[in-house]
């Protein structure tokens, strides 16, 4: 995974090596563009993956989201983008671009664990 996936900041542990248990803790800083502007958002990521009998299996959770112009947290912002909230601070499509940046960040994790995990099956 630390080869695949670059991060700011990475934390691997194996957790438990006779049942096969690897936590991973990561920071990664994503930005994207708004109005002809550069905004960032820092995402704090737990997975942990389980291997027994050639398989695997993950968890992923998003442990923290932190966005300097808007502070909304992440169901708050799907909220605004999906329209059934307003707020002063955040608008629909800047919403929109946050959530984006989150689930992409979230399958970038993920596709990278699968390039580094040698078994196809999950149990």
């Amino acid at each position: 995974m630390a080869s695949n996936f670059s991060s700011d900041n990475m934390d691997i542990e194996l957790d438990d090596f006779e049942n096969g248990k690897v936590i991973i803790k990561t920071e990664i800083t994503k930005s994207f563009e708004s109005l002809t502007m550069i905004r960032s958002s820092d995402l704090k990521y737990f997975l942990q993956v389980d291997i027994k009998d050639q398989k695997y299996r993950y968890i992923l959770k998003l442990i923290d989201h932190y966005h300097k112009q808007t502070a909304q947290t992440v169901p708050e912002l799907i909220e605004i983008a999906n329209g059934r909230k307003k707020t002063i601070t955040n608008t629909r499509s800047y919403a929109k671009k946050q959530v984006q940046l989150i689930s992409d960040s979230s399958n970038e994790i993920l596709e990278s664990l699968k390039k580094g995990v040698q078994f196809i099956d999950d149990f």
